[in-house]
């Protein structure tokens, strides 16, 4: 349920996202056949996307989530993993914070009504493994707004 939640969400939220800013960036890309490959699915003919997240090799499904997972992000944080069917390519895109802002119109006004619980869904959509350090509803219209990051920025490096 959650996936097909994560499937649906993808497609309609990048109509709302006002701003998507990561600190410190590094994407890797994959040509779709590569990705299957990489994941054990060998001897594809065909392979397509089937959508932002999911690609079709040889009738098989991939998940590029999973997919991202298991690459080897050089001790980057993966943030989320995606694909573009006009060029045939997988991304897995990594980081260290990532800074969030969301129009809260009627179609996405659920992930606004408590902006914590908001953000911690939108961070399995935008910022994977890094943690929630900021949640809040700012402006009018409103807008939510999410801070992710691996260590909080207030907290000392060292004491």
């Amino acid at each position: 349920m959650k996936f097909i939640f994560l499937i649906f969400f993808i497609q309609f939220a990048n109509a709302a996202v006002l701003k998507n800013d990561v600190g410190v960036q590094k994407r890797k890309s994959f040509s779709i056949k590569e990705a299957c490959e990489k994941s054990g699915l060998k001897d594809n003919l065909l392979v397509d996307v089937i959508n932002s997240t999911t690609l079709d090799c040889m009738g098989r499904e991939l998940s590029i989530r999973s997919f991202c997972q298991k690459v080897d992000g050089g001790g980057w944080q993966l943030l989320r993993g995606f694909a573009s069917k006009s060029k045939s390519q997988v991304y897995c895109e990594y980081g260290e914070t990532v800074s969030l802002s969301l129009s809260c119109d009627e179609e996405h006004y659920n992930y606004c009504q408590n902006p914590k619980k908001g953000c911690d869904e939108l961070r399995e959509v935008f910022a994977m493994t890094l943690n929630l350090m900021h949640s809040s509803l700012t402006g009018r219209p409103k807008n939510l707004n999410c801070y992710y990051s691996i260590t909080d920025p207030l907290l000392p490096t060292s004491l």
